[in-house]
């Protein structure tokens, strides 16, 4: 027995939801943790979803811990789902995907 730490956590999950109505959807944010004593380094960010959502990354620890929020910038009502998909210098995590889901309603 033992404990399993991953390279790379999401917390507080894989997954945000933007919810509300058009024009007062709140953020969502998630932090992502790097386990190493090595610096990791987010290298891209691609976005399915830019028609719905723009995101911003800030470095709060440098290479260890950085905050993506995300925010819906949808012309209309509507449902949508996809991933932002975060590249990375560890080769042992080189890729690290976020579900998004949004419920926008007029």
């Amino acid at each position: 027995m033992g404990e399993v730490k991953p390279h790379v956590s999401l917390e507080p999950g894989g997954y945000l939801s933007l919810w509300g109505v058009k024009g007062q959807v709140p953020q969502e944010h998630l932090n992502i943790i790097n386990n190493h004593k090595r610096p990791l380094i987010i290298t891209g960010i691609d976005n399915d979803l830019s028609d719905h959502i723009k995101w911003t990354l800030e470095e709060i620890r440098p290479g260890f811990l950085y905050r993506l929020t995300v925010e819906d910038i949808s012309k209309g009502a509507g449902e949508y789902k996809g991933y932002l998909i975060i590249s990375t210098d560890n080769p042992l995590k080189p890729k690290l995907r976020v579900i998004v889901t949004g419920q926008i309603s007029e």
